[in-house]
C-alpha cells in the first residue's frame, strides 16, 4: 500500500502557511506545518479532518 503526502496551502489571521497532509497508516492521517514559528501536528481518521483540526489549533494559538 502506498500512501498519500499532500501539501495545503491554509492562511491562518491573514498569515499564509503550507500544510503538509500525510496517510501514516490506513486509518491515521497527520497534519503538519508552522505557524508563528510553533510546529503543529494533529491527527485525524480523515484527511480534511486532520487539516481542519490543524487549522483550528494554529487560530487558537494566534489568538
Amino acid at each position: 500500500m502506498s500512501f498519500v503526502r499532500r501539501e495545503h496551502p491554509v492562511t491562518v489571521q491573514g498569515t499564509p502557511c503550507t500544510v503538509i497532509v500525510y496517510q501514516r497508516s490506513r486509518s491515521v492521517w497527520v497534519a503538519v506545518g508552522y505557524y508563528l514559528g510553533e510546529r503543529i501536528e494533529t491527527k485525524d481518521s480523515r484527511e480534511w479532518a486532520a487539516l481542519k483540526l490543524w487549522i483550528e489549533a494554529a487560530d487558537a494559538r494566534g489568538s
